[in-house]
């Protein structure tokens, strides 16, 4: 079995048809979506149809959340809040219900796989450093013992940690031993922050146990100019161009 992971969209269009064409030419058999469907961008309604039609599974993220008004967004940044208030004037009613069906994560995939946005503890959390990732394996082995590999996102900045809290920092491919535990991060479709535009995703094998790391160029100037053309904060135009 072939895993697409996804992640942290935001509403970005042309990254996500880019990863979407990728797709198609690697034979993935499901593909999971770490949440953040919208924000930041300029297509929001474009992007949760396609990923509710393409993803076979789709946690719900935190401003998947705010846009659906689960949740209040006062502690967002200006730019953040901003988006959100424009995406949730510039969407159809059964998309935003559609957001709001969205499951909390964690969720377990297929026994041996945990899904979530921020981390298993809570889905709001960052998993940012090592500390973050040890706290995080020691709650998925006491609360989900069978699992082998917890997938989130949230941080928008690729990521390999191990039982020990090493961030492999893979740029390609990496085979997992079966008997430990991992947390795997494929980075963000739709806004990147590892001061690389590209877009990316991950891609696990279950027979080989490899997870692979992509990145391709996307775009980002039509992404930018709809971000201006749609009266959105420009400074989040300007972030994709430089990964931040």
């Amino acid at each position: 079995m072939r895993y697409a992971i996804i992640s942290d969209i935001h509403a970005n269009s042309e990254a996500l048809i880019t990863v979407q064409r990728s797709l198609n030419r690697l034979c993935i058999d499901k593909i999971i979506c770490l949440g953040d469907v919208v924000g930041y961008n300029a297509d929001p309604e474009f992007c949760v149809k396609r990923v509710c039609n393409l993803a076979d599974y789709v946690i719900r993220g935190n401003h998947d959340k705010a846009v659906a008004g689960l949740i209040n967004f006062n502690n967002f940044n200006y730019n953040a809040g901003h988006a959100v208030r424009w995406t949730q004037q510039n969407m159809q009613f059964a998309t935003l219900q559609n957001l709001k069906s969205l499951k909390a994560g964690p969720e377990i995939i297929d026994r041996f796989f945990l899904a979530c946005h921020g981390s298993p503890e809570d889905e709001d959390k960052y998993i940012i450093n090592s500390q973050d990732a040890v706290n995080s394996i020691y709650y998925v082995k006491k609360n989900f013992p069978d699992v082998r590999i917890c997938f989130f996102g949230h941080t928008h900045i690729p990521a390999l940690w191990d039982e020990q809290g090493n961030n492999l920092r893979i740029t390609g491919s990496y085979t997992l031993e079966k008997d430990r535990l991992y947390l795997i991060n494929p980075g963000s479709v739709g806004q990147p922050r590892d001061n690389d535009p590209r877009t990316g995703f991950g891609l696990f094998d279950t027979q080989s146990w490899i997870y692979e790391y992509y990145r391709m160029d996307y775009p980002i100037t039509e992404a930018q100019q709809k971000i201006i053309r749609q009266g959105i904060a420009p400074a989040l135009a300007r972030c994709l161009a430089v990964g931040l």
